[in-house]
């Protein structure tokens, strides 16, 4: 018997204000049967095909299962992604002298 290995392989890791593709992997030199994944520990586990395109922060949980029927279990979380715009600042106000130009705020 050996242990199931789980990866995670996110599109970046880098501050984005797009969506992040995940890659799931599981590597068990018996073989895996299963490998699936759930964005909550509550909702159903789903059965992962193809990388997951992840819209905003969350954590994804990935579980496989072995030829032997053990399970094992990895989380990653995502925070990465800032999709809200910066906020506009108001009561500008600019001050010129000698080709200058300071502005506060």
């Amino acid at each position: 018997m050996s242990n199931t290995i789980l990866t995670f392989t996110p599109s970046t890791i880098e501050q984005t204000n797009g969506n992040v593709t995940l890659a799931i992997n599981a590597a068990n030199d018996d073989g895996v049967k299963s490998l699936q994944y759930r964005f909550s520990e509550t909702e159903a586990w789903r059965n992962y095909t193809t990388p997951l395109d992840i819209d905003q922060n969350c954590i994804v949980f990935a579980r496989a299962i072995d030829m032997d029927g053990i399970e094992t279990t990895q989380s990653l979380t995502i925070t990465n992604i800032d999709k809200q715009s910066p906020a506009i600042p108001t009561n500008i106000t600019a001050v010129s002298s000698n080709y200058d130009v300071k502005i506060t705020w």
